[in-house]
């Protein structure tokens, strides 16, 4: 929050005592007191001077720092030079002008006030205009006067004034032989300041044409007195308006003797002073706007406590028939309920002061005000009654000002607590009302039980601002965290959120990581990273999501510091977080990834023991990570690895180059022998051999394996583990090389071979091999990613004129240096390429999605969509949460970097050595000065967890409340379901069948799978690439939400051939999903299909659901199920899968002779089991039993509790034809199993037979689809 002081106040008095103004009539008796002084009571001079102090007095109550001047009937020399000093010492801080006029006539018709001559024998006018010029800005003015409104209206007319001229001036070049300044050399500084005195802030006793009312009750300068102590005015006046009701014998000095100070919240005076704070607030809070409240209550302090009372004196002085104003404009606030309450609480001290005299004397016997718990009970009956409405809480300021109170402050932390709760608005109405001075000044206390309440606020807080960071920082606040976070008797939530705090304070902050390294005297084990690898290594908090906070907070911790992340190899850190990439919940996964990969990214000088660090946590992450099926985790690694990618380039452009000229081998229609000039598509790969060859000459036995054999068995780039790898071998070496080429290593065939074999399985090759693999995985946002790197490998890779050398040579500053400033000769023959270059023969199938090199990706998005696209998928988003939307997208700053606007990487060394590529840069310097090429929002998302209420009421998780939410959506269903079982009988005997066509018919395409939601009218169809969901609710009702939407049909997957194979309805009893699988075995699942109940809804979707409907759907999660399946060339059978609600488990086969069992909640796998035979269906009985139906016409019956691979407990094999589908009966005591074969049989099976079927009846016709009830013995084909 943007923070300003008042630091000077200028007060001028033109009170000219004994002597009146001629334009004032003065009644009998009339009001008399300035400041609370007499100015009869003795001397004029002397009582000038006594009012003059005692109005510095009263300043000084309401604040103590800003330096205090006055002037007593001044000329205008006298009122320039106080105001133009005050200036020069305040800089660009604020400055208060506080006028008197009460001696001199009223202000003109032109806004002119009054002051005098040297000689007092005048009034002199004294210009608005000067007066802004000699204050400048920022400034407040304070006018106690008559006709003080017609000053607001000249003021701004001067300020225009001086806006027009200073730009005139400017135009014409008059400030250019300025005294204080030139500009020289069209230098931007400006001799004089912009004039912005339309900002400044002025307060007027009375509008336009009124006279202030001299009323004998109430002091002369009654507006001042309102301004500066409020509570005297205000019980002067309370007493005077109903003295008789409460006793005639009361005298000004009765209020004087009220016992307590101001600032002592325990004592009489104090409570009526933070009393009537709290209902100034609040009056000001739900009367203001947004931006105004925070302007003049939250800003400044002097400022804010002015404005408190200004809305005392428009109160009282209405009495009196004047209307004080002020500029910005606030409305009168003097019939608002809350006066009512302070009416009362001062009638509660009151009475009390009448009724016993002896709390004058003895203060402790006074019962303190029931106004603070009245209030929270008031707050709380709204957080149970009216939140939901989003309404503004009107008692919200009520509840900080009890944050100062002892007695009342666990019940106001609880209560702030569960406000907070509901989400982000009320977060941002809690910070706009000025939450954060007081729960930062709550960080200091030490009482235990104030812990959780702070640590889940801040939580809440810094999961929507983090601007905070800073302050937190500056004031050692993160010792606070870290001893919470060490506390063992809190509770795992709190721990939680205390790493999630102390994460978010050092992200992106130099000077957070640098503190929170430090030991901590206050905490038992030091810093922050002996804390995390406490807490990780420790069992009793292995928590996933504190586990999660706790290695996010110690990858930021080293991101981009290069100091942390030497402390922590020297700790053995990265090493120690190994084992969270085996960890069963995904967001750990990614979490650990994530760490790893700024752990790559922080290191700014390089040499070989930080690549050699950097290469073994690449090796760790392709081990544990490269098949998770997690998105988040993919997204993460390939972060990970395109820092690795980034930091060794030149070891990966030659690997480019080589799968690029052998796809272009591939590709030639001889391929036994060719010729140079149709093996050498692109001179820089002729010109790289050249080079090659000639480096080998010289220094043979230095060179690494060269470009040249990497010509005849590239095709191990890909793992050297392929199955097919003696086939590739057979098939490379077939190959020719070209006359121009001669091999000088005399080594023979095979020693070549198992040379080439071990260094072509490197850690630059396995990367690579991610890269490719990733650009075609099933879900958008991954594929795009890689795509992204992919494109700016390639881009590079024929970009050098020098690229011969680098693709052998190890890297040198003058190497790294040529490869990344020149520029490409070969565009001429990169343009003549007629088609793209696929990443191997393997991924041939999925061409659609591969680049040319160096061109923008097919799989993306062309021209302006381009970055749209990539933007999208790089946003926070939740595994099955809700992707960004296009008004999202459209706000979000682009998060792709064109690789031309990148920062080349600067590489100097002390010394050149001739090493391998494998071991580049050593004794380099690397300068850390490239933006990523690509990012994830995984931190931001984790982020928003905390930011989204702990449950659909509210109920804060630091409360003993408990609420299950999931238990709610099932105890709802649970009712549908009855509901649904008792019209069953009615629904059975209906004659009516409906039937419906699509109202938009766009591919005539027939549709082999379908499937009925459980409990609603939805029907679930697809065809080769589309899906559909029916609404058969009412005749001739298309697709989903019919009532929103015209298109019933969705694209499975727009940019690949795969075909749909099986599709599932899951997780039925909250919000459905479909899971939809492809014959290259990804696993898509998508939400949004199906419609939400209001039981279902949070709030957001709610008013989404009523402002636009259903929204279309959006893919949560997608993943291969079987990589091999999905990098076949050959043609794909039937791939089928099974989904066990209750155990939340993907069971699925294909033609590869496997079963895989997924656990989808944790999305990884569980175990593979060899079947022997393709498989063609695949049912569950919901237990351990799994029923597999094979090509071969047997049907396998697996247990899942057999720990071998096999787990086969039965099989039946009547038929030899391959098994359509088949199932356990669920109400049969002899028949066990029936199955459906292509050739038309259905057989019925008895486990005690297995190898002949007890029944078989025979279709007459082929079955191509067999579908079984889940709940009876019903099948239909």
């Amino acid at each position: 929050m943007f923070q300003m002081k008042t630091v000077s106040v200028g007060i001028v008095l033109c009170l000219n005592i004994g002597i009146d103004p001629p334009d004032i009539i003065k009644p009998v008796p009339h009001a008399v007191l300035q400041s609370w002084t007499d100015p009869f009571a003795t001397d004029a001079s002397k009582a000038s001077e006594t009012i003059a102090n005692n109005l510095m007095k009263q300043y000084e109550l309401l604040n103590s720092r800003p330096r205090y001047k006055h002037l007593i009937d001044p000329t205008i020399e006298d009122v320039k030079k106080l105001c133009t000093s005050l200036r020069k010492t305040s800089k660009e801080e604020r400055v208060l002008f506080h006028y008197n006029g009460h001696g001199v006539p009223k202000p003109t018709l032109n806004g002119e006030i009054w002051v005098f001559n040297r000689n007092y024998t005048q009034y002199i006018p004294l210009s608005l205009y000067d007066l802004q010029q000699w204050m400048g800005s920022p400034s407040i003015y304070v006018f106690d006067c008559s006709n003080a409104g017609i000053i607001l209206e000249i003021f701004q007319q001067s300020a225009i004034q001086h806006q027009k001229e200073y730009e005139m001036n400017l135009n014409s070049g008059a400030f250019l032989n300025a005294k204080d300044g030139d500009l020289v050399n069209g230098n931007s500084s400006r001799p004089h300041p912009v004039p912005n005195y339309q900002n400044c802030i002025l307060l007027a006793a009375c509008s336009k044409g009124e006279i202030l009312q001299l009323h004998p009750d109430l002091p002369a300068d009654v507006f001042t007195s309102c301004l500066t102590t409020p509570i005297k005015t205000y019980l002067l006046w309370f007493l005077k308006k109903n003295g008789r009701k409460l006793t005639p014998e009361y005298t000004l000095d009765f209020i004087d003797k009220i016992p307590g100070q101001p600032n002592d919240r325990k004592s009489i005076l104090g409570e009526l002073h933070w009393i009537f704070t709290a209902v100034t607030d609040t009056i000001a809070w739900n009367t203001l706007p947004r931006e105004q409240f925070q302007r003049l209550f939250r800003q400044d302090s002097l400022v804010a406590s002015l404005f408190r009372n200004f809305l005392l004196a428009q109160r009282i002085l209405r009495c009196y028939d004047c209307t004080p104003v002020s500029n910005p404009y606030i409305k009168s606030t003097h019939s608002h309920p809350m006066w009512e309450t302070w009416d009362f609480a001062v009638d509660h001290c009151l009475s009390q002061l009448f009724k016993n005299e002896e709390i004058k004397t003895n203060p402790q016997i006074y019962v303190p005000s029931p106004f603070f718990a009245e209030q929270l009970t008031a707050f709380q009956v709204w957080l149970k009654m009216d939140s939901h409405l989003r309404t503004m809480p009107e008692k919200l300021p009520i509840v900080l000002q009890v944050l100062l109170s002892q007695a009342h402050r666990c019940r106001a932390l609880d209560l702030l607590g569960n406000f907070l709760n509901f989400g982000s608005w009320a977060v941002n109405l809690a910070l706009s009302v000025g939450i954060y001075p007081y729960v930062l000044k709550l960080l200091q206390s030490s009482a235990r039980e104030l812990r959780p309440f702070l640590v889940f606020i801040w939580a809440k807080i810094l999961a929507i601002d983090e601007s905070s960071q800073n302050e937190l920082i500056r004031d050692k606040k993160h010792r606070y965290f870290m001893v919470v976070l060490t506390d063992s008797n809190i509770s795992i939530n709190h721990q939680v959120m205390s790493a999630f705090i102390l994460s978010v304070m050092i992200r992106h902050n130099p000077n957070g990581q640098r503190v929170v390294i430090q030991n901590n005297s206050d905490c038992q084990f030091g810093s922050i990273i002996d804390i995390a690898l406490n807490l990780l290594m420790d069992d009793t908090y292995d928590q996933p999501n504190l586990r999660k906070w706790l290695i996010i907070c110690l990858g930021n911790v080293w991101e981009n510091n290069e100091d942390n992340r030497w402390l922590a190899t020297r700790n053995a850190v990265h090493e120690q977080l190994y084992s969270s990439l085996n960890h069963s919940v995904p967001e750990v996964r990614a979490s650990t990834v994530f760490a790893l990969g700024t752990f790559i990214n922080s290191i700014t000088q390089r040499n070989e023991h930080a690549n050699e660090i950097d290469r073994n946590i690449v090796s760790i992450l392709l081990q544990r990570v490269y098949y998770d099926s997690s998105p988040l985790v993919r997204k993460e690694l390939l972060v990970a690895l395109h820092w690795f990618i980034l930091i060794f380039e030149n070891n990966f452009l030659p690997i480019f180059r080589k799968k690029a000229f052998e796809d272009h081998i591939s590709r030639q229609p001889n391929s036994d022998k060719f010729s140079v000039k149709d093996a050498i598509f692109d001179s820089s790969i002729h010109q790289s051999m050249l080079s090659i060859n000639q480096s080998s000459n010289n220094n043979s036995a230095n060179i690494p394996i060269s470009f040249t054999t990497g010509i005849f068995l590239s095709i191990f780039l890909l793992l050297a583990t392929s199955n097919t790898s003696n086939e590739l071998i057979s098939k490379s070496a077939q190959v020719t090389p070209p006359n121009s080429i001669q091999m000088k290593h005399s080594h023979s065939f095979g020693s070549t071979l198992n040379t080439m074999t071990q260094s072509l399985t490197s850690i630059f090759v396995r990367v690579w091999h991610v890269i490719e693999l990733y650009r075609i995985d099933p879900h958008p946002e991954v594929a795009s990613l890689a795509s992204i790197i992919y494109n700016d490998i390639s881009s590079k890779a024929f970009t050098s004129k020098d690229n011969c050398s680098d693709s052998s040579e190890p890297s040198s500053p003058t190497n790294r240096s040529k490869y990344l400033s020149n520029d490409s000769p070969l565009t001429n023959s990169m343009e003549e390429v007629e088609k793209p270059l696929s990443m191997n023969e393997q991924m041939k199938h999925h061409s659609g999605r591969v680049s040319v090199s160096g061109l923008t990706s097919p799989y993306l998005p062309h021209s302006s969509n381009h970055a749209l696209f990539i933007n999208q998928y790089t946003m926070k988003r939740k595994i099955f949460g809700k992707d960004p939307s296009l008004m999202m997208i459209e706000k979000k700053e682009l998060r792709y970097v064109p690789p031309n606007g990148l920062c080349d990487m600067a590489i100097t060394s002390s010394k050149e050595s001739t090493q391998s590529q494998y071991n580049s840069l050593t004794d380099s310097s690397y300068q850390a000065c490239r933006k990523p090429l690509i990012t994830t929002s995984f931190v931001d998302w984790c982020t928003k967890q905390f930011s989204q209420p702990c449950s659909p009421t509210g109920i804060c998780c630091c409360t003993n409340s408990e609420f299950n939410y999931h238990d709610e959506i099932s105890e709802w269903r649970t009712n549908i379901i009855q509901n649904y079982c008792q019209a069953k009988t009615k629904l059975l005997h209906d004659d009516i069948v409906t039937t419906s066509k699509p109202q938009k018919e766009t591919k005539k395409l027939m549709a082999h799978s379908l499937k009925f939601h459980p409990f609603e009218k939805y029907l679930a169809t697809a065809d080769d690439h589309t899906f559909s969901i029916w609404n058969y609710s009412h005749t001739n009702t298309p697709v989903v939400a019919a009532d929103y939407y015209d298109v019933q049909t969705f694209e499975n997957d727009n940019l690949s051939s795969a075909k749909i194979t099986d599709l599932h309805i899951i997780n039925t009893h909250g919000r459905a999903l479909l899971l939809v699988a492809t014959d290259d075995s990804a696993i898509r699942v998508w939400r949004n299909l199906f419609p939400l109940t209001l039981s279902e809804m949070s709030m957001e979707e709610y008013e989404s659901h009523e402002r636009h409907g259903l929204s279309m759907p959006k893919l949560s999660t997608a993943f291969f199920m079987f990589e091999d399946l999905a990098l076949r060339t050959e043609p794909r059978k039937r791939f089928v899968m099974a989904y066990e609600e209750q155990k939340q488990r993907i069971i699925a086969g294909g033609d590869n002779k496997t079963v895989r069992i997924w656990d989808a909640n944790h999305e990884r796998k569980i175990r593979d089991m060899i079947i022997g035979s393709d498989v063609s269906s695949i049912q569950t009985d919901s237990n351990h039993f799994i029923c597999v139906g094979c090509q071969d016409g047997a049907v396998r019956v697996f247990d899942d509790r057999v720990k071998s691979n096999d787990g086969r407990i039965l099989s039946f094999t009547s038929k030899m034809t391959p098994v359509v589908n088949a199932k356990f009966l669920a109400n049969s005591d002899s028949i066990n199993m029936v199955s459906g074969h292509a050739n038309g049989d259905i057989c019925w099976n008895d486990k005690r037979i297995p190898t002949k079927a007890v029944r078989s009846e025979y279709t007459k016709r082929p079955i191509t689809s067999m579908v079984f009830h889940d709940l009876t013995d019903v099948f239909a084909w």
